[in-house]
């Protein structure tokens, strides 16, 4: 009876349902009330007095970070952005061992590189910036919670628990069906997310379907289609890798998630490789190029080739090895969502 309750309110909320036959959670030592994690070794998290923590053996040892946060996104072991109890923005790049504020005030940060980051202040207003916070840029729309891929795209939710992406910096926002309280993008296809009874969602295409899967989290940071942190009501940790049936779905190329492995860089959906780090991205027209490693990638359209560095684009993976990736198709839109001229000039307009 309760199982049948349970199918019915999830169609009543326009989310298709399919349950995963071979979950399963590793139960990780520590308590923590959010977790951000960068790979299945390296995450950081925050516990329910707003320490810090990071660990880089998979959560066998966790190390105490200087600071307090309440929230955390993490880049790499030794960088990360969060925000405080006075939703001051901080960020570091050396462990935790000196951390730079931010102008601004965002309850909730999402970061994709040392300078680009999304974030939602006190009032859901909607804010990125390219330049480590130097200036926000308000972007159309109102989230709670919002989870960044790059400076133009990202996931979210609203105050009502609907679900949006955009791949245009907010310009226009696309529903999905579905309803959670939180959610965690690993492309612009494959997400992670929970709802407000707990219970874990993923999906593969974007949204279009969720499959369901076992247990129990408030808070879920994927990593690929198979695998993901989170922390449950109780503030315990799990981690999720990826079941043999997940790694049949990757080998007949049903999701779209660039892997950690740099050998499927190159057969990635977003486009071929066509440089290295510190090398050049040759092409001819105005086309997307994305840079970046595992699955922290950021974009841009560029005309005639661009440089394939961090200069250009920022640095999404600190300390790994990056390439670029063209897109197959030429950019059609004239207009360019990455420019300038609808910057704040003032950091701290969004408070």
């Amino acid at each position: 009876m309760n199982k049948l309750f349970f199918v019915v309110v999830a169609l009543l909320m326009g989310m298709s349902i399919s349950t995963a036959a071979a979950d399963r959670w590793d139960s990780i030592p520590g308590q923590l009330k959010y977790v951000s994690a960068v790979n299945s070794d390296i995450a950081w998290g925050v516990n329910a007095r707003d320490d810090i923590y990071r660990t880089r053996d998979g959560g066998d040892s966790w190390q105490r970070v200087p600071g307090a946060l309440k929230q955390v996104s993490a880049l790499s072991y030794d960088s990360a952005w969060g925000v405080n109890a006075n939703d001051q923005i901080w960020r570091t790049r050396d462990g935790g061992e000196h951390w730079d504020q931010r102008p601004g005030a965002l309850k909730h940060v999402s970061a994709v590189s040392y300078d680009i980051a999304w974030g939602a202040n006190s009032s859901d207003n909607i804010y990125r910036t390219r330049n480590g916070g130097v200036h926000w840029q308000q972007v159309p729309g109102a989230l709670k919670q919002v989870s960044a891929l790059s400076y133009n795209s990202a996931w979210g939710v609203n105050s009502n628990d609907q679900i949006w992406r955009t791949r245009d910096g907010g310009a226009h926002w696309d529903q999905r069906p579905g309803a959670l309280k939180h959610v965690s993008a690993v492309s612009y296809d494959i997400a992670w997310g929970a709802n407000s009874s707990n219970d874990i969602y993923r999906t593969r295409n974007g949204g279009a379907t969720w499959q369901q899967i076992s247990g129990a989290l408030k808070q879920v940071s994927g990593l690929s289609f198979g695998s993901a942190w989170g922390v449950n009501a109780r503030d315990q940790i799990y981690f999720r890798g990826r079941t043999s049936s997940d790694r049949d779905d990757d080998d007949a190329g049903l999701h779209s998630d660039p892997e950690t492995d740099r050998s499927d860089v190159s057969d990635s959906p977003h486009g071929r490789r066509c440089a290295e780090e510190g090398g050049f991205c040759s092409f001819r027209g105005r086309r997307v190029v994305f840079y970046g490693a595992g699955r922290r990638w950021v974009s841009q359209t560029a005309a005639n080739g661009v440089p394939c560095n961090n200069e250009q684009f920022g640095d999404p993976a600190p300390g790994v090895r990056k390439a670029c990736l063209v897109s197959h198709r030429h950019h059609d839109d004239d207009s360019d969502n990455d420019n300038d001229s609808d910057d704040n000039d003032s950091g701290d307009d969004n408070d």
